[in-house]
């Protein structure tokens, strides 16, 4: 019995020494505690609870429209201000930009909210995390890393994470890079011959795909920056060129009319970037600019 309560130690000792070895190799590479289900929400939480105490003029809020296609350079190049931080994040509907808004613009108080959407961001059937304001707030104001991670104990997701992270940070032509710049953005630049065809092909939601709560989520984020005093610009992200037909475009036009009006009546700005034709070349997908697409979009957005 002595014997073999050894040898279970041992085995023991040998697993727990495989598992440390296995996280110092990808240590790099470990993620953010695991406030959401959302890891590139996770990493943006993660960059805001540092840059606290830092002041943040400009705040983006949003979906990968606003991750990866607002260019953090055209941003300063336009404000002429680098307190600029970039929320963006995979998958953020407008029902879940409010309730950010609603958890952090209090603690960073910004001037401005930037935010980019497409058609996409409304629409009803897409899959959708879900935020816990409270766990959130825990994080960002209560917890030190070390208590977040003992918070968001899942030894699975972390190490099955850890190995996506080493693709995602590598691999300058993935379409999940998660390599930030300072200020939050992520500008991708797929190879042409790595280029995904379905998404690429892929055809924006029809004006009956979309959700009415969006329409009345972004209804309560403007009035809610109005209330604070922010100013809210909302930019419409294109699609390429080849993407574009008489139906698009007529779904597009009605869609910016609705968004128009709601921004409008609280005294915000809509910038469109619809309104000039966007090159193939510019675009890793239908909707997902390059780096060069990213910088030209933002720039003709902001040039007023």
């Amino acid at each position: 019995m002595r014997r073999f309560l050894l040898h279970a130690l041992l085995f023991g000792l040998l697993a727990l020494a495989g598992i440390a070895g296995y996280i110092w190799h990808y240590r790099a590479y470990v993620p953010a505690p695991r406030i959401t289900n959302n890891i590139s929400l996770n990493a943006k939480l993660r960059m805001l609870k540092q840059r606290r105490g830092q002041p943040i003029h400009l705040l983006a809020l949003g979906s990968s429209m606003t991750l990866n296609n607002l260019s953090s350079r055209a941003v300063l190049e336009a404000f002429h201000d680098s307190s600029y931080l970039n929320m963006g994040a995979w998958g953020t509907d407008l029902a879940q930009s409010f309730e950010l808004a609603e958890d952090i613009v209090p603690l960073v108080r910004p001037s401005v909210v930037l935010m980019v959407t497409n058609l996409g961001d409304f629409s009803a059937n897409a899959e959708r995390y879900v935020v816990d304001s409270t766990r959130m707030a825990n994080y960002l104001v209560k917890w030190s890393e070390a208590d977040a991670y003992l918070h968001a104990r899942d030894a699975g997701y972390y190490l099955r994470q850890m190995e996506l992270n080493a693709v995602r940070m590598n691999d300058a032509g993935n379409y999940e890079r998660l390599v930030f710049d300072p200020w939050g953005g992520v500008q991708l630049n797929v190879p042409k011959d790595r280029i995904d065809q379905e998404r690429f092909d892929k055809r924006p939601p029809r004006l009956d795909e979309l959700s009415e709560e969006q329409y009345r989520a972004l209804e309560r984020l403007a009035a809610y920056l109005e209330r604070r005093h922010v100013r809210f610009i909302l930019i419409q992200s294109p699609y390429r060129q080849g993407v574009r037909s008489v139906t698009v475009e007529a779904d597009v036009a009605a869609h910016k009319r609705r968004v128009w009006t709601i921004l409008a009546a609280h005294g915000h700005r809509f910038d469109d970037g619809t309104d000039a034709l966007w090159a193939d070349s510019l675009f890793c997908d239908y909707g997902h600019l390059n780096a060069q697409g990213a910088y030209l979009f933002t720039r003709h957005a902001l040039a007023e």
